[in-house]
């Protein structure tokens, strides 16, 4: 059996299974400088590797197995590489951090607006439990934690 860079049930280990899991083959993640160096192996065998943003650590995992989500959907969407979509995916953030908009920021109440009136086809007794509960959502997000 093949030595593998981590022992198993230590929190990298997992996070390289998960990624799997969720991904395919291909993804690998590995700690450069402090970060998290993303790599994808191509199917004709080439491999393309970026460096996320995120500290590599254990109250990272989720964050890092978000952007390897995000990442792999956008290639496959537009058919373009690992690294190209990276770097398209910074120039857009780096746009609107200099418009002065604060991409953690979300509307939730468009969101919330726009949701359910995508659901405008169902009947009112879908419809009025749905949108308690996406007021009682939205009254818990306008909360302090």
């Amino acid at each position: 059996m093949p030595k593998t860079s981590t022992k198993a049930g230590r929190w990298d280990h997992d996070l390289r299974r998960q990624l799997k899991r969720e991904n395919g083959r291909g993804w690998g993640v590995v700690e450069q400088s402090g970060k998290v160096k993303l790599s994808y192996r191509y199917e004709d065998g080439s491999r393309s590797s970026v460096m996320l943003d995120i500290p590599w650590g254990v109250s990272s995992s989720t964050a890092i197995q978000n952007e390897v989500g995000v990442l792999r959907a956008r290639m496959f969407e537009s058919g373009m590489g690992l690294r190209q979509v990276h770097e398209q995916a910074k120039a857009i953030e780096g746009q609107l951090r200099g418009h002065g908009v604060v991409v953690e920021s979300i509307n939730w109440d468009e969101i919330a607006n726009r949701f359910l009136g995508s659901r405008n086809d169902n009947r009112k007794n879908t419809i009025r439990p749905t949108a308690v509960r996406i007021a009682k959502a939205l009254e818990t997000l306008k909360t302090k934690p």
